[in-house]
């Protein structure tokens, strides 16, 4: 809970005093204080870490999804261009990295990427869903179904935005019912979602 990461914050704070060009506590301080909901001071570490260690994959990686997180779309991709440059197996990077190309409309050059980390780890679910976000801007819903009935399947649910991705796919193909449930159970998670309501709206008309 909430008090393991506050008191690993702590630990990591207190040791970078002591051993301020240690870069992994660097990156286990922002990882703790992202879990705590301190976007700010998480960024502030991982960029240390990465400072500290440029070759440090893992905290550009780290650095890359809290901006993405973020909404800084430009700002995530370069993070996370260099953490694949270092590490290229990296499937967490490369699904990330493939949502920002995405985000920023670029689904094609996404998908370079998407296909590396779904060779990698074919079961993989936020590549999985990387995917089914690409192949949605390229307007491939079928793809987009299966990529997040597939998903669904090795996770045993879905998020509440993927849940409306799949709900939207299936409303594009004509399968209302299906559509229609998956609607109901985003509804269900978060009642005032403008996508699912608007959704749902729609094929109730």
């Amino acid at each position: 809970g909430r008090g393991r990461f506050a008191e690993a914050a702590a630990r990591a704070a207190a040791l970078l005093k002591t051993a301020p060009k240690a870069a992994a506590v660097a990156n286990v301080l922002g990882s703790a204080q992202d879990a705590l909901g301190r976007r700010a001071e998480a960024e502030a570490a991982f960029r240390l870490a990465a400072r500290i260690d440029p070759a440090y994959a893992e905290a550009q990686a780290n650095l890359g999804q809290l901006l993405f997180d973020l909404g800084r779309t430009e700002e995530a991709a370069a993070a996370l261009r260099r953490a694949v440059a270092l590490t290229p197996a990296s499937v967490p990077a490369l699904a990330t990295l493939g949502r920002a190309l995405t985000r920023r409309g670029e689904p094609d050059l996404a998908m370079r990427y998407i296909d590396r980390a779904l060779a990698l780890a074919p079961r993989d679910v936020p590549a999985l869903i990387a995917l089914a976000n690409a192949e949605t801007r390229r307007g491939r819903h079928a793809e987009t179904e299966a990529a997040l009935l597939q998903a669904e399947a090795e996770a045993g649910d879905l998020p509440v935005e993927p849940r409306t991705l799949l709900a939207q796919a299936q409303a594009r193909l004509g399968k209302d019912d299906a559509a229609l449930a998956n609607y109901d159970r985003a509804l269900a998670a978060a009642p005032d979602l403008p996508l699912a309501l608007a959704g749902k709206a729609g094929l109730l008309q």
